[in-house]
């Protein structure tokens, strides 16, 4: 995916297309793990399957919400104890600049 390779993140890929941008992956957060923050170019679902996650702005998803970002959409996410995410991204993604954070 896009962005630098990051320690705290592992992902596995089920059926991720770098030619559509589009697919369904799976993110392992270690406990402290953060997300890079990015721009959704189309539509991003996930599906807490283990632990918790947090996005930026402070809502924490626990097992088995779902959540729907829309295109546009900018965020990043950290897990403080670990969690393991089911990710479905339609058209792609871009890693946003510090200066766009």
């Amino acid at each position: 995916l896009p962005g630098s390779e990051q320690s705290d993140l592992s992902w596995h890929n089920i059926s991720w297309s770098e030619e559509t941008q589009s697919g369904f992956f799976l993110v392992r957060f270690k406990p402290g793990g953060v997300s890079i923050p990015h721009e959704h170019l189309g539509t991003e679902e996930f599906v807490i399957l283990e632990g918790e996650l947090e996005d930026a702005d402070g809502r924490v998803y626990r097992v088995g919400d779902c959540v729907s970002l829309q295109a546009g959409s900018r965020h990043s996410s950290h897990s403080p104890g670990g969690c393991t995410v089911a990710v479905f991204v339609r058209g792609g993604f871009r890693t946003l600049a510090e200066s766009e954070v």
